[in-house]
């Protein structure tokens, strides 16, 4: 089983024909200005195996929870530290607005991700999906611009 990776964090694998509907959307959505970068801390996950057990876990990938990350919408990168103090960073390949909706998505090595935040209320919820495991993270974002 690959393990998974520190940064990935909502949805499952990206198809072909979802990747070029989500392209459609960054398009549509390319004329709105993007958002402040935002960190994120993530505090509460749940693993599942097979589709046949669901657990809490302490961790979200190699990161201890919480985990923070920095998302730079007009960079289109995902940043955390991970083990080790190294940088890791991953590229946002999908994002699209709807309505009070952010959704980006990824892919990293053999891990796709999704991650849907709320912008006015901050909530955040970021799933990874591997080889037949899914990695389900709820936290919150707040503009890093706010300095909070």
């Amino acid at each position: 089983m690959h393990k998974l990776s520190p940064l990935l964090a909502a949805a499952a694998l990206i198809g072909s024909a979802g990747l070029a509907q989500a392209e459609d959307a960054i398009q549509e959505a390319e004329g709105a200005a993007a958002p402040h970068p935002a960190t994120c801390t993530f505090d509460k996950a749940v693993l599942c195996k097979d589709a046949s057990t669901c657990e809490p876990t302490d961790n979200l990938g190699d990161l201890p929870l919480p985990a923070r990350f920095l998302f730079h919408f007009e960079k289109r990168i995902i940043a955390a530290t991970g083990p080790g103090g190294l940088p890791h960073i991953t590229t946002v390949r999908a994002l699209a607005q709807a309505g009070d909706s952010l959704v980006m998505q990824g892919v990293s090595g053999p891990v796709g991700w999704t991650i849907q935040s709320s912008m006015s209320s901050g909530k955040t919820t970021f799933v990874t999906a591997s080889d037949h495991t899914v990695l389900t993270a709820y936290g919150t974002c707040k503009s890093a611009e706010s300095g909070e």
